[in-house]
C-alpha cells in the first residue's frame, strides 16, 4: 500500500470498533496467532525504530464499522500508527489512524489466488 495523508475523523474518546469476526479460541486471536517466526523476526528487525507495528490477521479498512469494506491481510507493517488504538478497535481503521499501513502481505494459495490477486489487490490500492 502506498501511504497518503489522511485527516483523522474521530476523536479517540468516542471509539467505535470493527464488528466481531467469527469467534476463535484464544490462541487463534490475532494478538497471539503469529507472534512467532516471521512477526517476531520483523519486530526484532524494527526494534530500533520507534512506533512501528507489525501484526497479522488484523482487519484493515478505510473506516469503521463497515465490515464489508475491511480486508484481513496475512501480515501488515505500519510506521507511526497507534497500536493501542488498533487493539482497542480490534482493527486498523485508516481514517482513525490517519494513514494506510505501509506494507500489507497476502499469501496466495491455489484456492484463494484469484481473490488475492484481483479483489484484495484492488481494495488495498483503494485504501491507499
Amino acid at each position: 500500500m502506498t501511504s497518503k495523508t489522511t485527516t483523522l475523523t474521530q476523536q479517540t474518546g468516542e471509539l467505535e470498533r470493527f464488528p466481531d469476526y467469527p469467534p476463535r479460541d484464544d490462541m487463534q486471536n490475532w494478538l497471539y496467532l503469529y507472534e512467532t517466526s516471521v512477526l517476531t523476526s520483523l519486530a526484532i528487525h524494527f526494534a530500533d525504530e520507534q512506533n512501528v507495528t507489525v501484526a497479522s490477521e488484523v482487519p484493515v479498512g478505510p473506516d469503521l464499522p463497515v465490515r464489508d469494506d475491511a480486508r484481513i491481510p496475512d501480515l501488515m507493517m505500519v510506521r507511526g500508527g497507534d497500536r493501542e488504538l488498533m487493539e482497542e478497535q480490534r482493527g486498523y481503521a485508516i481514517d482513525r489512524q490517519g494513514k494506510a499501513p505501509d506494507f500489507v502481505l497476502e499469501v496466495a494459495s491455489p484456492t484463494t489466488g484469484r481473490v488475492d490477486y484481483t479483489d484484495k489487490r484492488a481494495d488495498y490500492e483503494r485504501f491507499g
